[in-house]
């Protein structure tokens, strides 16, 4: 069998008629005589083109993927790093924290935190408002949900409005003014919280950036009165942050502290031993409030135009202007 391909280079024609069939390994000499040198250089370098630019794709998503991951760990590092300088974002992360773990609270786990507040709530207040419910692990509870705005979406909202705002420092020494003590042993306290004192700081709290000071004798006391702060929930950074919890041994470490703190506002009430005065006469603030029990039998009057005197802090100024009125 013999054929002829015109317009072809006689060596081509040369090399198909030299045998009836055509030998296999004539075959790729045969295709790149047909094609053409330029044809098949061409193919090659469209192949070489096509896989260099799926590889650079694959190269430029995989960059893509690792930048994106990269800035997700910076940014969280980040969050960790500025958490104590930045008050505002701490504020968001610590109530959303809270607020799913309200979600999550049950029946059972709110009946078990009242049991446990019960272990930490002695007899009445003597100096309570008449009531037709004691001071006691419910009051407490009722006070708490009784909280001012009512949830914790809206007290966000108002608390980032007053720091935009901006909120005078409010300073409270919390014996004998927001906790009282009827133990007549001051090594061996019982301490507990006035009535309606605990509804009054969740309300204050909207108003002042508030500051506790707490005067300590002993170890098993700090622990004590710490635990009446968490059971209550005030340990928030919407009523009072736990790193404004300031604790002192000494009346002088106490002045110390407010001095520095330079409030706008000191609420005091002295300690079991004191009544306070000597804090009184010696701060320099724009303005105090003393609390005392008159029934003591110690007189309480300062020369200075700056301090307001109660027997309650119910029933002083600050509680008026957040609507408690006694």
């Amino acid at each position: 069998m013999s054929f002829t391909i015109s317009n072809r280079p006689l060596q081509l024609q040369r090399l198909v008629h030299h045998s009836n069939k055509i030998n296999p390994q004539w075959l790729p000499v045969l295709l790149l005589r047909i094609m053409g040198y330029s044809s098949f250089a061409t193919a090659i370098v469209s192949i070489a083109v096509y896989w260099y630019k799926k590889q650079f794709a694959y190269q430029q998503q995989q960059q893509q993927q690792q930048r994106r991951t990269a800035n997700e760990i910076d940014a969280a590092t980040l969050d960790e790093d500025q958490l104590h300088m930045n008050p505002r974002k701490r504020l968001h992360i610590a109530t959303n924290k809270n607020a799913l773990m309200m979600k999550r609270s049950s029946s059972t786990f709110t009946n078990l935190s009242n049991q446990n507040r019960q272990l930490f709530t002695p007899p009445p207040s003597p100096l309570s408002l008449p009531s037709t419910s004691p001071t006691s692990a419910t009051s407490i509870a009722g006070s708490r949900s009784a909280s001012p705005l009512g949830s914790w979406s809206s007290r966000l909202l108002d608390g980032v409005i007053s720091n935009i705002r901006g909120k005078k420092k409010l300073t409270i020494s919390l014996k004998n003014t927001i906790l009282w003590n009827p133990s007549r042993d001051v090594n061996n306290p019982n301490h507990a919280f006035h009535e309606n004192t605990v509804s009054l700081l969740n309300k204050l709290a909207q108003v002042y950036d508030i500051y506790v000071i707490i005067h300590m004798n002993s170890s098993e006391e700090r622990h004590q009165i710490h635990q009446l702060l968490v059971n209550a929930n005030l340990l928030n950074p919407l009523v009072i942050d736990e790193c404004k919890v300031l604790w002192c041994s000494s009346e002088q470490g106490k002045l110390h502290v407010i001095n520095h703190i330079n409030p706008s506002i000191h609420v005091e009430g002295g300690w079991e031993n004191d009544n306070g005065r000597n804090i009184i006469e010696n701060l320099q603030v724009e303005r105090m409030i003393w609390i005392g029990n008159q029934q003591k039998g110690v007189p309480m009057n300062s020369t200075k135009m700056n301090v307001e005197i109660a027997d309650q802090i119910l029933y002083t100024s600050i509680a008026k202007q957040v609507g408690i009125i006694c």
